[in-house]
């Protein structure tokens, strides 16, 4: 959108007139290998791979139907969920589809680009600095179980983050029998947040000059229709997730 009109043009960087998001996940260049797909592990809370070796053991069984001997048809699943469109994949069935990407029923887009809270706070102003070419992103929940996170500048995909509280609803994306349910329905949104500890308002007369302020970026998302719950991800340097 123009600045000095407001006038709406495509943005160049996404390719052709027929390029979304769908078509850029779905891309030969994309593979269920290379996404950046993360859950939270069962036990710790932490971040982890959503790949069924980084797995606790009692989520690896949501992943597993009674009589299965071996972990192949649960790895599978999960490679199916991560993108696999049967392709390569010799213990069928699991159901055809014709995109990795999920459908987006009630969860709004969010724009992240830079800081722009504009709060005169100790720290925000260089953090804005800092941060002001960061990689601009969309934000969007869909019914594939995951909140994904798109560069806005080319319609990539950067970052995918599944609820560990949905895990369980997961394998039933594979079935050819599926009927659809809902997963990341809610919509997402951000804020600024200075994460140090011991702050003090500067107007009390107890303020710590000496403070060291951490400003992130930190995204909210809920499941809406998905399921009671909500997860907080740290957003504060897209396309570097680690």
């Amino acid at each position: 959108i123009a600045k000095s009109t407001g006038a709406g043009s495509a943005n160049t960087g996404w390719g052709g007139a027929t390029d979304t998001t769908a078509t850029k996940l779905d891309a030969a260049s994309v593979t269920a290998a290379n996404r950046k797909i993360y859950t939270a592990k069962s036990d710790t809370g932490n971040v982890i791979p959503f790949l069924f070796d980084s797995l606790h053991a009692d989520q690896q069984a949501l992943f597993k139907k009674t009589g299965e001997t071996n972990n192949t048809l649960a790895t599978n699943r999960i490679n199916f969920i991560r993108g696999d469109l049967e392709v390569g994949i010799t213990e069928k069935p699991f159901r055809s589809r014709s995109s990795r990407h999920g459908d987006i029923v009630n969860s709004a887009l969010w724009y992240v680009g830079a800081p722009a809270g504009g709060f005169d706070l100790p720290g925000y102003s260089a953090f804005a600095t800092a941060k002001k070419s960061r990689t601009p992103m969309l934000y969007v929940g869909a019914n594939d179980g995951m909140l994904h996170g798109f560069s806005a500048a080319d319609g990539t995909e950067k970052i995918a983050y599944i609820p560990q509280g949905l895990l369980k609803k997961l394998p039933a994306l594979t079935e050819p029998g599926y009927t659809h349910q809902y997963y990341v329905d809610g919509s997402p949104f951000t804020g600024d947040v200075d994460t140090g500890t011991g702050m003090q308002d500067p107007k009390d007369t107890d303020y710590d000059p000496a403070y060291t302020p951490d400003w992130r970026t930190l995204l909210v998302g809920t499941l809406g229709a998905g399921g009671k719950g909500y997860f907080v991800l740290d957003v504060t340097k897209p396309g570097t997730f680690a």
